[in-house]
């Protein structure tokens, strides 16, 4: 379950705990207030920290906490800060991303007018550096992009997104895919309690024919630290998977992005930072 720092009690998570919830998410975001005010979030570093605390004492002891880096006038100084406090915490599994702007948001309007500016490409490859490593430092591994756990306490949940397995979604703007079709439910809370129970609380769906499909499970699964299994693409697409992408894949070990492993390929540590333009290449 996901859960806002600046609402989770002690109670609250004593009562999750009681109805069976064994892992919280909280969208901590930053250990910097600054950061924080500028993400427009309504909780402080110090909410957060004592919402971690909290769900932990509540019994709840598998927690992930969600960072950001690249931001406007973040500093590799507060990246560092920001990692080594997840250390301190008693937290098992964290996701942390870099800024992506989204068109026809504030923040894209700000920087466009000049607001705000963010930090210089060098900068953010230098931040992604320091969580990579710093997480290591502290034990947690690598095993998706953006996802670092402590042992065994990877997201089964969304590794069943990148292993492209079947999930259902519940709930307003919850999205599901049963192997055939992606379908997102009403985005809006009234219209859903409308809808719910009575009719289709679906809002928008998309058939994955054959050629999306194998799309969609190269980039999936390539996001993961493990990469791209051929022998499991072969029996999910009856065929190998030289026969859609060998060209792609032999340019991109050549360019350093890809490297092969004894079951397939996966992303080189270089080809961690141009994620995107590897996953481009197998949109055909």
């Amino acid at each position: 379950m996901e859960a806002n720092p600046d609402s989770l009690s002690y109670d609250k998570a004593a009562a999750l705990a009681d109805c069976g919830v064994n892992r919280l998410s909280l969208g901590v975001q930053s250990f910097s207030d600054a950061m924080l005010s500028f993400l427009g979030r309504v909780h402080t570093a110090a909410q957060g920290e004592r919402a971690i605390q909290a769900a932990y004492d509540a019994g709840i002891h598998n927690l992930s906490l969600d960072l950001m880096y690249g931001l406007p006038g973040q500093t590799l100084a507060d990246v560092r800060r920001d990692v080594e406090r997840l250390s301190q915490l008693p937290v098992v599994h964290a996701s942390i991303y870099s800024l992506i702007v989204e068109e026809g948001t504030q923040l894209k309007a700000g920087l466009e007018k000049g607001d705000w500016q963010l930090p210089p490409d060098e900068a953010t490859e230098a931040m992604a550096r320091t969580v990579h490593d710093a997480t290591h430092r502290y034990s947690f591994h690598h095993y998706e992009i953006s996802s670092y756990a402590k042992g065994p306490f990877e997201s089964r949940h969304n590794s069943k997104y990148w292993t492209y397995e079947p999930y259902i979604g519940f709930g307003v703007s919850a999205h599901s895919f049963d192997g055939k079709m992606r379908w997102a439910n009403v985005a809006n809370i009234p219209a859903y309690i409308q809808k719910a129970g009575k009719g289709s609380v679906v809002a928008e769906s998309v058939a994955i024919d054959a050629e999306r499909a194998v799309e969609d499970y190269c980039f999936l699964a390539l996001r993961r630290r493990a990469g791209i299994d051929y022998g499991d693409y072969a029996r999910r697409f009856g065929k190998a998977i030289e026969d859609d992408f060998g060209p792609v894949i032999d340019q991109l070990v050549r360019q350093g992005l890809l490297e092969r492993t004894a079951q397939g390929c996966c992303l080189s540590e270089e080809g961690l930072g141009y994620g995107n333009y590897v996953f481009s290449k197998f949109i055909r």
